[in-house]
């Protein structure tokens, strides 16, 4: 099981579950939208965003809350921990 499953992630921001794994949030972010094809104006209008934050995010200038990370993680056809490990 992993961590994500056996602690109580709503407690936490994402930043925090980024520390614990290690991993850079922003930089999975921006990978999975290339690999998408999605622009950031597209994965923004999908996730109900303004394309600043998405901008923000990938560049670790701010973190989602995790409902946000789940929804950018559905959009993206990916998990929260593939979004948050190297």
């Amino acid at each position: 099981m992993s961590l994500l499953n056996e602690i109580k992630f709503k407690e936490l921001t994402s930043r925090q579950l980024s520390e614990i794994y290690g991993g850079s949030f922003g930089s999975n972010l921006r990978e999975a939208r290339i690999k998408h094809h999605y622009t950031q104006l597209y994965l923004a209008e999908r996730a109900c965003v303004d394309q600043s934050m998405i901008s923000a995010y990938e560049n670790e200038r701010r973190m989602p809350e995790l409902l946000m990370a789940n929804d950018l993680a559905h959009i993206l056809d990916t998990s929260i921990d593939k979004l948050i490990n190297d």
